[in-house]
């Protein structure tokens, strides 16, 4: 777990919920087919994903510590409410769902980002370790 500590290099980043994390492209018309827009992340983003997989802090079985949440549909205040009192392995597949979403569905990232998620779990993260 020590080199944990380098995602803390991008809690500043995450803090600032007023940037733009990602832009969202247009719908692109092809022959007659609608293609539907997708989301160009910054750069920081992107790295940020890449280094929490490269460290191995994904987990396989993130569904089962977070499925019962997930499924109620929280705010952003549940989000951050539920967050405070997460556990290692709860923090961990929350970051590994929106790493690993984004790959099927695109905005997760940007939502958790904008909303500061992504910033209250690492800082939760901090905590814990």
């Amino acid at each position: 777990m020590a080199d944990t500590v380098k995602l803390f290099d991008y809690l500043s980043y995450f803090e600032d919920t007023s940037q733009t994390f990602a832009e969202v492209l247009p719908k692109e018309e092809i022959e007659g087919e609608v293609i539907p827009g997708f989301i160009k992340y910054d750069n920081r983003i992107i790295d940020f994903a890449k280094e929490y997989m490269d460290l191995s802090l994904g987990k396989g079985d993130y569904t089962d510590y977070i499925q019962d949440f997930l499924v109620s549909k929280p705010s952003v205040a549940e989000w951050k409410e539920f967050i405070q009192h997460a556990d290692l392995e709860t923090i961990q597949s929350f970051l590994t769902y929106f790493v690993r979403k984004e790959q099927f569905k695109n905005g997760e990232m940007k939502w958790a980002s904008e909303n500061g998620i992504i910033y209250q779990l690492l800082s939760r993260l901090k905590e814990v370790l």
